[in-house]
Formats: structure tokens, C-alpha cells, sequence
């Protein structure tokens, strides 16, 4: 390939009077979500691996200031866990994260993460 086609200067060749500008690319609306950190089992009174969250647009570009909800719903016998952070915003990377320890009751309950206020993924966590 020589590098042009039809006359036209392609990639990597310069342009006279070309200028150079940085692009940047703003994420678009809220599609999607990626988590980590759920279906855990811990020993009662202990702390879970994190869960994290990523807010993305249909392109995967992650997205900033998006609310994230975690919400402990405790099982029948009150097995249930500790949020340290129970409403976050997420950052420049559109990543949010909260600490999760196990209550004193052994037994399932769900850790119920809401991205945007409307996406809702239900994580089982298990005190052991």
C-alpha cells in the first residue's frame, strides 16, 4: 500500500495546513453495569471480599457520578451484613465500591446492588 488512494494524503502522512487536536470522548447515557465481589461465603462477624461496580454506556465507557445503592436484605433467621458505604456515587471511572462484613447469624441473605435507580442485580451472600 503506498499510503494514499485517489490523491488523498492517508494515515501517517502530513497534510499541508493540517492541525492537530486532542479528542476527547464524553460516555454517553447509562446502559449497563459490571460487578464483582458477589456470591460470597465469610464466617460470621468477618468482613466479605468488596463488591464493585463499574456504570457503563453502550460502548463500555464507564460513567461518572452514577448513584449506586448496596442494600443488605437480611435472610428469615436475620443472617444479613454490614455496608460500609450504603449509597455511593461512582468516580471518574464509573467505578464504585463498598466494604461488606457478616453479622453474628450464620445463614444466606442477599446483597442487593441498584445502579442508576433503576438496574438491580440481587448478590447471594452466605455467613458461615
Amino acid at each position: 500500500s503506498t499510503g494514499e488512494s485517489g490523491g488523498a494524503a492517508l494515515f501517517g502522512d502530513s497534510i499541508p495546513g493540517e492541525v492537530e487536536a486532542d479528542l476527547v470522548i464524553d460516555p454517553g447515557p447509562f446502559d449497563d453495569f459490571y460487578y464483582a465481589g458477589g456470591s460470597q461465603s465469610v464466617a460470621v462477624n468477618t468482613q466479605f471480599a468488596p463488591v464493585q461496580v463499574a456504570a457503563v454506556d453502550r460502548f463500555d465507557n464507564g460513567i461518572a457520578a452514577t448513584p449506586v445503592a448496596f442494600t443488605p436484605i437480611p435472610g428469615s433467621n436475620g443472617a444479613s451484613g454490614v455496608v460500609g458505604t450504603s449509597n455511593a456515587v461512582t468516580n471518574s471511572d464509573g467505578e464504585a465500591s463498598t466494604a461488606v462484613s457478616a453479622n453474628g447469624i450464620a445463614g444466606a441473605w442477599t446483597l442487593r446492588v441498584t445502579v442508576a435507580g433503576t438496574a438491580v442485580v440481587d448478590l447471594a451472600m452466605t455467613n458461615i
